[in-house]
């Protein structure tokens, strides 16, 4: 066993029977959290897997951890295993909400009421919100919201990157890019662009400074 995996376990023994909520578990965790990612044993994104799609699941999968951690039991296998296996269940479930999208997108229904085009992904409320580590990105956007605010595409600032963050990480009401183009009077394309090589850049570099491999 290496070394990294020998701290790894020492600090699931400590964590587990802790209070999920105590300053002392949430310190245990945060230290589970970096061994893991240390070890290079978490499933890494698919080529064809869009990067909303993998940080989302990832994020929601260090969550249910965080929650569940006191179910873990060593006997069954490692915690490596079992959070992977969580993690590809969480990229399944990002896959089928992005084919019902497209398929919706594609073949949208009308209402007769209202004599309008309606996607009925868009019918669905967003999820609630969860997480301290969602929080804590939550709490970046808002300490930043000067920055990136001034961080948009051409001739478009309010598709700036904490507008788009806050619609397109599940912290808030998430919004297919369709939606935000429409809203934003700009083009998807160029949203989706601006987000993954701007914005998600900003988010990934404060993950690493809070110690997260990505």
């Amino acid at each position: 066993m290496c070394e990294v995996d020998e701290q790894l376990n020492q600090l699931l023994q400590e964590a587990r029977g802790k209070n999920t909520n105590s300053p002392t578990y949430k310190l245990l965790f945060h230290q589970i959290m970096l061994k893991m990612q240390q070890s290079g044993k978490i499933s890494k994104r698919r080529y064809d897997l869009d990067v909303d799609s993998y940080h989302n699941a990832l994020l929601k999968t260090w969550e249910w951890l965080r929650c569940n951690l006191s179910d873990y039991n060593p006997d069954k296998g490692s915690i490596y295993s079992w959070f992977n296996k969580t993690l590809s269940f969480r990229i399944m479930d990002a896959e089928i909400i992005r084919l019902k999208q497209k398929n919706s997108t594609a073949n949208p229904f009308f209402d007769a009421l209202t004599g309008k085009w309606i996607n009925p992904i868009e019918l669905i409320p967003a999820p609630p919100k969860t997480s301290d580590i969602l929080q804590e990105i939550e709490a970046f956007l808002d300490d930043n919201k000067i920055q990136l605010e001034s961080n948009h595409p051409q001739n478009c600032p309010q598709g700036n990157c904490y507008y788009l963050l806050k619609h397109r990480l599940p912290i808030g009401e998430t919004k297919a890019w369709k939606i935000l183009a429409e809203e934003l009077e700009s083009n998807p394309k160029t949203l989706n662009s601006h987000y993954q090589k701007k914005c998600l850049k900003s988010l990934k570099d404060w993950l690493k400074s809070q110690g997260y491999e990505l």
